[in-house]
């Protein structure tokens, strides 16, 4: 896999601690019933882990190199309730009804 750059300006910081995951999902509780909506995925360490319990994981993800970066890991692990949607989170939503500014 290509090494993606982080983006200073996006605040991107990657989750590796596989003790940090363990905690993070022993905490959500996840059952197989359940979608999730994940927030800036970058590159899957806790999507990678929700996906193998939850029916669903939605992840918006607002870097396109992350996005396809994403995409090929769960291509070669054969994960498919997966959805990836390259978007800015704060565009997706009115900003006047949540007093967003720019």
């Amino acid at each position: 896999m290509n090494t993606v750059r982080l983006k200073k300006g996006l605040g991107q910081n990657l989750l590796k601690d596989l003790n940090q995951i363990r905690k993070i999902m022993a905490s959500i509780n996840l059952s197989p019933n359940d979608t999730v909506l994940e927030i800036g995925p970058g590159l899957g360490a806790i999507t990678l882990e929700m996906a193998k319990v939850a029916k669903a994981v939605v992840c918006i993800e607002k870097d396109q190199e992350m996005v396809i970066a994403l995409n090929q890991k769960l291509k070669e692990e054969n994960i498919k309730n997966v959805e990836i949607i390259n978007e800015d989170i704060l565009k997706l939503f009115n900003n006047d009804k949540l007093n967003v500014k720019d």
